[in-house]
């Protein structure tokens, strides 16, 4: 009745009246009903489903914030009963379809980042895992601008900063030097305006360099001999 109605698990929480305070909500017999409403919610609007999840987790009313963590643990039991992998499940929420440069912002991506997380939370790698998924539907440029843009915002800074201390370890492991990163980044010089990037992997990787430098190679000749100076001449071209 109400999905022929095209009603949201917060409409039906709330004509039930559970929207009361949370004091007896676990207690009251209608929660029973509103579940197996929102399983059905699920399965047949599940991108709706994660973005009022994700809208719902930022409200200040406890009723709609109540709401948002019923709908996402019954999205993710769902998830997990048809053994859907994080990556069909970055599809499931259109996640492919937003560009790189919004990826972070995007409201199911919080809802796909915590799947992806408690579906790993025993991986000692998943944050790792989770950069080279992400390096799969983009490329290494443009979601290192992506980071950048969303560390610049209170709302994703937080997932930003991980994410972009991964990528650098992976870069690191990767073997690749502040130089690589520089001619990487020269490829998309036209529309290269974070500068950012480059400058946070050197400092990433100068620090890692004094830390253990049996580990990593020195960066003089390749990078400062090479790189710096073509660095500089670029960005005083950009800042001009």
């Amino acid at each position: 009745m109400w999905l022929k109605e095209k009603k949201t698990p917060l409409e039906v929480f709330n004509s039930l009246g559970l929207d009361t305070g949370t004091k007896n909500l676990l207690t009251n017999p209608k929660l029973k009903t509103w579940s197996f409403f929102v399983l059905d919610y699920n399965w047949k609007s599940p991108g709706q489903a994660a973005s009022m999840t994700a809208e719902g987790q930022r409200k200040k009313n406890s009723g709609v914030r109540t709401v948002a963590r019923a709908l996402q643990a019954e999205q993710f039991e769902g998830w997990f009963l048809k053994g859907l992998p994080p990556d069909v499940v970055f599809n499931v929420l259109k996640l492919d379809k937003v560009g790189a440069d919004k990826l972070l912002s995007a409201p199911t991506f919080k809802v796909w980042y915590n799947y992806f997380h408690s579906l790993n939370r025993y991986n000692t790698n998943k944050e790792t895992d989770m950069i080279k998924h992400l390096q799969g539907v983009y490329n290494d440029v443009p979601l290192a601008k992506a980071i950048v843009v969303a560390k610049k915002d209170k709302a994703t800074q937080a997932i930003a900063t991980k994410l972009r201390q991964t990528q650098f370890q992976n870069w690191l492991v990767e073997g690749k030097t502040p130089h690589a990163i520089f001619q990487m980044l020269m490829k998309d010089r036209m529309h290269w305006t974070h500068e950012d990037v480059y400058w946070g992997y050197k400092a990433f990787y100068t620090n890692i360099s004094r830390k253990n430098a049996a580990m990593v190679p020195s960066i003089l000749s390749s990078d400062e001999a090479a790189g710096c100076p073509q660095v500089i001449a670029v960005l005083q071209f950009d800042h001009d």
